[in-house]
């Protein structure tokens, strides 16, 4: 099962409890269904709405909501993926096909929105596989006016949404993790978000592990390409005009570098008499490396 599939129908769930305790949640979750999975048909004295879910507890969950709404079931086909449920709905139940943001949004309201996100997802919704590394959470409603109804909803819950089209369709995505974490806490989906955050966890530790593995190799190569450089000045200047042509400070540096081969400028520091810092002896090293440079180009 997919991280997406296994997301929805821990939703589903959760839903089937509210919708069982409560008509507005019953309400709610058809409203949100309609609207970014359904089609409505204006008949005259009814409607008839059809709602295409995927998966058989999306399909139980539709059809307890609607049971206790009462609305009158006319068809049910089954395809290879999705099932379509066909309901008609009288005049004085059109509320609940057609989506009443500024009602939803009441305070006195607003803690429906939980089964209206919810269904959102179930109805349209994706969600990346946190352990894929990527961080992405997207909307594909059936209509446009659904996309910008999304972006309403996620900001009001204080998510930052992003609209873009995809092969012609509206889609509102989430791309932060932050987000997404957020969005599966304030729909109750427990089992999804410890998921979520393990993995997420998992892969940002990893990440600063490499990085710091990768921190370590360059100040190693570093290290290494500056030992070899004191190296060759130090082979240069005894070639030629000998270490005794040094002055006492450069000369004691270079024998510390030709005896501690693999030491650090704070080590060969400390050889010092008296002890120097890591920056007076990368001082000394420069001054080596400058006579050095001086006798290649007089040799030249």
């Amino acid at each position: 099962m997919t991280f997406s599939r296994s997301v929805r129908y821990e939703m589903a769930d959760l839903q089937r409890v509210a919708v069982t305790e409560s008509v507005d949640d019953a309400s709610a979750l058809i409203a949100a269904f309609t609207t970014f999975a359904g089609e409505t048909i204006n008949l005259g004295p009814d409607y008839r709405v059809s709602i295409r879910v995927s998966g058989l507890p999306l399909v139980r969950l539709v059809e307890k909501a609607a049971k206790i709404l009462l609305l009158e079931k006319r068809t049910v086909k089954t395809g290879a993926r999705d099932t379509v449920l066909t309901y008609v709905v009288s005049r004085k139940q059109r509320n609940i096909l057609f989506f009443d943001v500024t009602y939803w949004l009441k305070d006195d309201a607003k803690h429906r929105l939980r089964t209206v996100l919810s269904a959102a997802f179930m109805a349209c919704g994706v969600i990346s596989d946190p352990s894929s590394g990527r961080y992405r959470l997207v909307f594909t409603p059936i209509h446009e006016s659904g996309a910008r109804l999304l972006i309403t909803l996620l900001s009001s819950i204080n998510l930052i949404p992003g609209k873009i089209r995809q092969q012609g369709k509206a889609t509102v995505s989430l791309t932060s993790g932050d987000d997404i974490t957020d969005f599966l806490r304030f729909c109750g989906a427990a089992r999804a978000l410890l998921y979520y955050e393990e993995q997420r966890s998992e892969r940002e530790l990893s990440g600063q592990v490499h990085r710091q593995l990768n921190f370590d190799d360059a100040n190693l190569s570093r290290r290494v390409r500056s030992i070899e450089s004191q190296l060759k000045s130090i082979d240069i200047i005894a070639r030629t005009r000998g270490l005794d042509s040094l002055s006492p400070q450069l000369y004691e540096a270079a024998q510390a570098r030709l005896v501690n081969r693999g030491a650090s400028l704070e080590e060969l520091g400390a050889l010092m008499n008296p002890a120097v810092s890591k920056s007076g002896m990368s001082h000394r090293f420069a001054k080596l490396r400058a006579i050095a440079a001086a006798i290649q180009q007089e040799e030249s």
